[in-house]
Protein backbone atom coordinates (compact mmCIF):
# COMPACT_ATOMS: atom_id res chain seq x y z
CA UNK A 1 0.00 0.00 0.00
CA UNK A 2 3.30 2.46 0.84
CA UNK A 3 4.14 2.26 -2.93
CA UNK A 4 0.57 2.35 -4.01
CA UNK A 5 0.24 5.99 -2.56
CA UNK A 6 2.94 7.33 -4.62
CA UNK A 7 1.69 6.44 -7.24
CA UNK A 8 -2.06 6.23 -6.79
CA UNK A 9 -5.01 8.59 -5.31
CA UNK A 10 -6.56 8.99 -2.16
CA UNK A 11 -9.60 7.07 -3.80
CA UNK A 12 -7.64 4.11 -4.63
CA UNK A 13 -5.94 3.67 -1.58
CA UNK A 14 -9.34 4.63 0.59
CA UNK A 15 -10.79 1.35 -1.69
CA UNK A 16 -8.02 -0.85 -0.40
CA UNK A 17 -8.16 0.08 2.99
CA UNK A 18 -12.09 -0.91 2.86
CA UNK A 19 -11.21 -4.23 1.77
CA UNK A 20 -8.98 -4.64 4.51
CA UNK A 21 -8.33 -1.75 7.18
CA UNK A 22 -5.08 -4.12 8.47
CA UNK A 23 -3.49 -2.03 5.35
CA UNK A 24 -3.45 1.17 7.21
CA UNK A 25 -1.18 0.09 10.26
CA UNK A 26 1.81 -2.13 7.74
CA UNK A 27 4.73 -1.65 8.32
CA UNK A 28 7.71 -1.77 5.82
CA UNK A 29 11.37 -3.55 6.89
CA UNK A 30 12.46 -0.36 7.81
CA UNK A 31 9.48 -0.03 9.85
CA UNK A 32 8.13 3.19 7.82
CA UNK A 33 4.03 3.44 8.02
CA UNK A 34 1.57 4.50 5.38
CA UNK A 35 1.49 7.65 8.46
CA UNK A 36 4.89 8.53 7.80
CA UNK A 37 4.66 8.23 4.12
CA UNK A 38 2.03 10.44 3.75
CA UNK A 39 4.00 13.08 6.27
CA UNK A 40 6.49 12.82 4.17
CA UNK A 41 4.90 13.51 0.83
CA UNK A 42 2.81 16.51 2.80
CA UNK A 43 -0.29 14.37 2.20
CA UNK A 44 -2.90 15.67 4.37
CA UNK A 45 -6.14 14.09 3.05
CA UNK A 46 -4.10 10.89 3.21
CA UNK A 47 -3.04 11.09 6.67
CA UNK A 48 -6.44 12.38 7.90
CA UNK A 49 -7.88 9.27 6.36
CA UNK A 50 -5.24 6.97 8.08
CA UNK A 51 -5.88 8.63 11.69
CA UNK A 52 -9.58 8.16 10.85
CA UNK A 53 -8.83 4.36 10.72
CA UNK A 54 -7.39 4.51 14.13
CA UNK A 55 -3.66 4.73 13.10
CA UNK A 56 -1.29 5.41 15.92
CA UNK A 57 -0.79 9.04 15.83
CA UNK A 58 2.52 9.02 17.23
CA UNK A 59 3.91 5.60 15.58
CA UNK A 60 7.77 5.05 15.83
CA UNK A 61 10.00 4.90 13.28
CA UNK A 62 12.92 2.63 13.14
CA UNK A 63 15.02 5.91 14.34
CA UNK A 64 12.09 6.52 16.77
CA UNK A 65 11.09 9.47 14.88
CA UNK A 66 6.80 10.24 14.83
CA UNK A 67 4.83 11.75 11.63
CA UNK A 68 4.66 14.85 13.61
CA UNK A 69 8.61 14.86 13.14
CA UNK A 70 9.00 14.39 9.71
CA UNK A 71 6.49 17.20 9.19
CA UNK A 72 8.92 19.40 11.29
CA UNK A 73 12.05 18.21 9.59
CA UNK A 74 10.66 18.95 6.09
CA UNK A 75 8.98 21.90 7.36
CA UNK A 76 5.37 21.08 6.43
CA UNK A 77 3.89 23.38 8.96
CA UNK A 78 -0.04 22.00 7.54
CA UNK A 79 1.04 18.60 8.20
CA UNK A 80 2.30 19.42 11.75
CA UNK A 81 -1.13 20.98 12.26
CA UNK A 82 -2.80 18.26 11.50
CA UNK A 83 -0.86 16.02 13.34
CA UNK A 84 -0.62 18.40 16.58
CA UNK A 85 -5.13 18.79 15.79
CA UNK A 86 -5.36 14.82 16.13
CA UNK A 87 -3.51 14.37 19.26
CA UNK A 88 0.65 13.94 18.20
CA UNK A 89 2.52 14.25 21.49
CA UNK A 90 5.19 17.12 21.00
CA UNK A 91 7.23 15.60 24.39
CA UNK A 92 7.88 12.59 22.04
CA UNK A 93 11.57 12.11 21.73
CA UNK A 94 13.75 10.66 18.81
CA UNK A 95 17.19 8.44 18.98
CA UNK A 96 18.87 11.60 18.94
CA UNK A 97 16.64 12.53 21.78
CA UNK A 98 15.41 15.16 20.23
CA UNK A 99 11.50 16.22 20.22
CA UNK A 100 9.60 17.68 17.10
CA UNK A 101 9.84 21.22 17.96
CA UNK A 102 14.55 20.64 18.36
CA UNK A 103 14.08 19.25 14.85
CA UNK A 104 12.17 22.22 13.38
CA UNK A 105 14.28 24.36 15.25
CA UNK A 106 17.70 22.67 14.34
CA UNK A 107 16.18 21.93 10.30
CA UNK A 108 15.10 25.64 10.07
CA UNK A 109 19.12 26.25 9.25
CA UNK A 110 18.50 24.35 6.24
CA UNK A 111 14.58 24.52 5.49
CA UNK A 112 13.09 27.82 6.06
CA UNK A 113 9.88 26.29 6.03
CA UNK A 114 10.61 24.66 9.48
CA UNK A 115 10.59 27.59 10.92
CA UNK A 116 6.45 27.60 10.62
CA UNK A 117 6.08 24.63 11.88
CA UNK A 118 8.24 25.35 15.26
CA UNK A 119 5.42 28.30 16.16
CA UNK A 120 2.67 25.75 15.27
CA UNK A 121 4.15 23.25 17.96
CA UNK A 122 5.03 26.09 20.29
CA UNK A 123 1.85 27.85 20.05
CA UNK A 124 0.11 24.01 20.14
CA UNK A 125 1.79 23.53 23.47
CA UNK A 126 0.85 26.98 24.70
CA UNK A 127 -2.73 26.29 24.02
CA UNK A 128 -2.53 22.79 26.33
CA UNK A 129 -0.82 24.93 28.83
CA UNK A 130 -4.09 27.13 29.15
CA UNK A 131 -6.03 24.03 29.49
Amino acid sequence: MLKIKLVGTLEVVLRLLKVDPELARFRSITNTTALFMAAWNNACRMAAALLDLGVSVDAKSVANQTALMYAAILGLAEMAELLLKRGADTAERDKEDLTALQEAEKSDNVNKRAGAVAAAIRAHVARKAEL
